[in-house]
């Protein structure tokens, strides 16, 4: 097979490719690179292919010993740690995977800071974790539990304990939303809300709100809410399956539109001219009418101009808005996720 089409068929595919790593590594950076490693490998050495139509036998079976060498090249960095990196895994409070589990005699901000640091990492990483250095398991056991191999076992340990010194040193302080979430309500249009219970959970809506303006990591948020990674986690995956949020690399954002509070001033703002410019001229347009509506024969006609003019404006707002309605420039209203459309 020619690069060019392997290429083309290796593009067209992507996804596939990047679902099989995120799926052996767990981690969206290491997946994306592991990723590439494929398709870099598959490309190098396609041209030996003589049979077209196994070409995605020999990209899934290229997947897998990249894999292999990705696992086994993660570990030969592991063992080719600097002096000061051993001697922090083996004397302080994190120990490698050769060590025993953790010590009991450790004081107590320590015991903090190591459970404050679990409740920080991913589900994966957390759960090997936890299973190794609490539940004292084997990495063997640990890997027939989760269902993944025994190199990718200490290829998170190794990764969590990176990440655990990483923050074991941080000042970490948590975020406004921990103790005041905001206020988040949902202005819904459409044939059937279901959005309104659903964020009757506080927690939701600070989600919302803490993801709106820049893309942030599951772990910022749990240090923004002030909520530990294994009750955030559900609902994370709430909101994304509701695509109240989208998923950005790694990462989260807001993909409502959020009118705050400051926007709100700064439309009453801007609007204010305008709308005391366009009540007067609304307010001239239906004087202009009142005498020829007196003509008309209908029980209210010998009302005072001002009840006459109360009664019209009212008609007018009314039927301003069905006009409003009936003439929507967004079309017909999208099918939403939770069921309905709106």
């Amino acid at each position: 097979m020619d690069i060019k089409t392997a290429a083309e068929m290796l593009r067209d595919n992507l996804p596939a490719i990047y679902g099989y790593a995120v799926r052996n590594i767990f981690d969206y950076g290491d997946a994306e690179d592991l990723a590439q490693e494929i398709v870099c490998e598959v490309l190098e050495s396609v041209g030996n292919l003589n049979d077209d139509r196994a070409f995605w036998g020999y990209v899934w079976a290229t997947a897998k010993n990249t894999l292999r060498v990705y696992i086994r090249r993660e570990q030969q960095k592991r063992k080719h740690e600097n002096a000061a990196e051993k001697a922090f895994y083996r004397e302080t409070i994190i120990p490698s995977p050769e060590d025993g589990v953790l010590d009991a005699s450790q004081n107590a901000e320590e015991i903090y800071l190591i459970r404050r640091e679990l409740s920080l990492l991913s589900k994966t990483r957390r759960e090997v974790s936890v299973r190794y250095y609490i539940q004292n398991k084997s990495c063997s056991e640990i890997a027939e539990e989760l269902g993944i191999s025994v190199e990718a076992v200490k290829y998170h340990l190794f990764k969590a304990r990176a990440k655990m010194k990483e923050g074991y040193f941080m000042e970490r302080k948590l975020g406004k939303k921990s103790y005041d979430p905001g206020r988040f309500s949902v202005d819904f249009w459409g044939d059937w809300n279901r959005y309104s219970d659903f964020f009757n959970r506080k927690i939701l809506g600070a989600i919302a709100l803490a993801a709106y303006y820049a893309p942030v990591s599951a772990e910022e948020l749990s240090v923004e809410l002030g909520v530990a990674m294994p009750y955030l986690e559900d609902e994370i995956e709430a909101l994304l399956a509701a695509e109240i949020i989208k998923k950005i690399g790694g990462k989260y954002q807001t993909s409502l539109v959020i009118l705050t509070g400051e926007y709100e001033k700064e439309a009453d703002k801007a609007l204010e001219k305008l709308i005391a410019r366009r009540a007067e001229e609304i307010f001239n347009d239906i004087s202009k009418i009142v005498p020829e509506v007196r003509e008309l024969d209908f029980s209210g006609r010998g009302y005072d101009d001002n009840r006459l003019l109360f009664m019209l404006l009212n008609i007018a707002v009314v039927n301003g808005f069905i006009y409003a309605r009936n003439k929507s420039p967004y079309g017909e209203p999208p099918a939403l996720k939770l069921g309905g459309h709106g």
